[in-house]
């Protein structure tokens, strides 16, 4: 790895455990190189620390666009998968931690960016999930007259799990009785009449 490099993972795993208090010479010293680095690679320490949740913020919704974007003509297997998939992504304990802390960072300016930075990468995860329910409307997955209220309370049902798993953890999905039996009364609420009970 290049300086740049070892730094980027270095402050993924610092904040992970440290949240923000971690100081520029702490995380050079981690990554074995000089305080100087940190501001000659990045500009200061808020800004290595910009890069590394842009970075993880990037990774998490490029992810979630791969596991929504997988051709299939099952709608509800498709939000099903990207419903699984969201949660495990945060099975992960150090990925976990880093967005816990990602999400109580005080500085402003970082706060800030945090903010808009997920906004906009949520933005585009709905329009892909609106395209999967107007297509299982569209075919008779879906019930139609439940568009576009069935797709808001699907993202509050990812969400909710979400937080649930940030304050309390889930370290195995499939093993999850509260994750089956949400998603099955959330399912069976939607889908259209002879439609697979689960929708995976």
């Amino acid at each position: 790895m290049d300086k740049e490099q070892r730094l980027m993972h270095t402050a993924f795993v610092m904040f992970s455990e440290r949240g923000c208090s971690v100081s520029a010479e702490e995380l050079a010293a981690q990554a074995g190189l000089p305080e100087s680095a940190v501001h000659d690679c990045f500009g200061g320490r808020s800004e290595l620390l910009r890069a590394a949740m842009e970075a993880e913020i990037d990774n998490h919704f490029a992810y979630l666009q791969r596991q929504l974007s997988l051709e299939s003509h099952d709608a509800g297997a498709q939000l099903y998968r990207g419903y699984r998939k969201a949660l495990e992504y945060f099975t992960e304990e150090a990925r976990l931690s880093f967005w816990r802390h990602m999400f109580l960072v005080e500085e402003d300016a970082l706060r800030s960016f945090v903010q808009t930075k997920i906004q906009r990468c949520e933005r585009q995860v709905e329009d892909r999930i609106q395209a999967i329910f107007e297509f299982g409307s569209l075919h008779g997955q879906l019930e139609m007259t439940l568009m576009p209220g069935a797709m808001y309370v699907y993202l509050a049902l990812v969400r909710g799990m979400l937080d649930r798993m940030f304050m309390y953890g889930i370290t195995d999905i499939e093993s999850s009785t509260y994750v089956k039996q949400a998603w099955e009364a959330y399912w069976h609420s939607i889908r259209a009449k002879g439609t697979a009970a689960e929708g995976s």
